[in-house]
């Protein structure tokens, strides 16, 4: 527990002025950790499955980064507006009738990957229904058993413009061959309400144990943590990387498919 509270004051200490709008959400985020170190990480509170355990776990393991957690990410495809993909519930439905529409992104920012990385994953996998429905679960690092209500039943694609679209970590660098990593630590390449999003989510996610919310394994380092992935080499949990369409942004709704076809290879 006292390595926690020195990484805190580390953080805090760390800090430019520019970098204070992520104090709080740090601040809360590493509260949760601490909670979660003095209750002995109890991991099956939520359940007693085997998938509610290693859920958890994920979660804990996601709260604490490292330097080999930082993974290379797929850069946006060229243009200035873009091509993007969201899963949603049953009772999500952006356009009034079937077919495109125009929206505003309300006060919540819509979470996204890209349509050519998440369909090349899951069509290699060859599955279908439930079996299908669990694998993305993992993939993008959502909790399982979910009540039928809250299931993920469709892929939505949207078309957003590219400087709305940011990446869902507290900065972001490129490698030697232009390649996008996401920082360890706040470093002034984000601006004030990316950051604010990033760390109200830490704060929300590094949860275990609330019958209110399930927590999420959010790796703040612009990928989707797999948990359903048994690899500890180069991927790790790497699952896909993730995105978000800002607040306020307006946006295209091209389509939305059942996630069996949206999945399948004759789409």
């Amino acid at each position: 527990m006292l390595s926690l509270i020195s990484l805190y004051r580390c953080c805090v200490s760390s800090q430019t002025a520019s970098q204070r709008v992520a104090r709080s959400g740090i601040a809360a985020s590493l509260l949760a950790l601490l909670a979660l170190s003095l209750s002995g990480c109890a991991v099956g509170s939520l359940g007693n499955s085997g998938a509610d355990n290693r859920y958890e776990s994920a979660i804990v393991d996601a709260a604490v980064v490292t330097p080999r957690n930082v993974r290379t990410l797929q850069p946006l495809p060229e243009g200035d507006v873009v091509t993007v993909v969201t899963w949603v519930g049953a009772s999500k439905h952006y356009c009034q009738a079937e077919g495109a529409c125009e929206i505003t992104v309300g006060a919540t920012p819509i979470w996204v990957s890209l349509p050519t990385e998440i369909q090349l994953i899951c069509r290699s996998w060859g599955l279908s229904g439930d079996a299908l429905r669990n694998r993305l679960e993992q993939l993008l690092g959502l909790p399982p058993n979910s009540p039928p209500s809250y299931r993920k039943v469709a892929f939505v694609e949207l078309a957003a413009p590219r400087s709305n679209i940011a990446r869902p970590c507290l900065g972001v660098h490129s490698t030697d061959d232009g390649r996008p990593q996401c920082a360890l630590r706040a470093d002034g390449s984000q601006d004030q309400i990316e950051l604010r999003i990033v760390n109200d989510q830490m704060a929300y996610a590094y949860v275990v144990g609330d019958s209110g919310a399930p927590g999420y394994p959010f790796t703040r380092l612009g990928y989707t943590y797999d948990w359903g992935s048994n690899t500890d080499g180069a991927s790790g949990h790497y699952g896909v990387s993730e995105f978000i369409v800002l607040p306020g942004s307006k946006i295209s709704v091209l389509r939305s498919l059942p996630t069996d076809e949206y999945c399948s290879h004759a789409n």
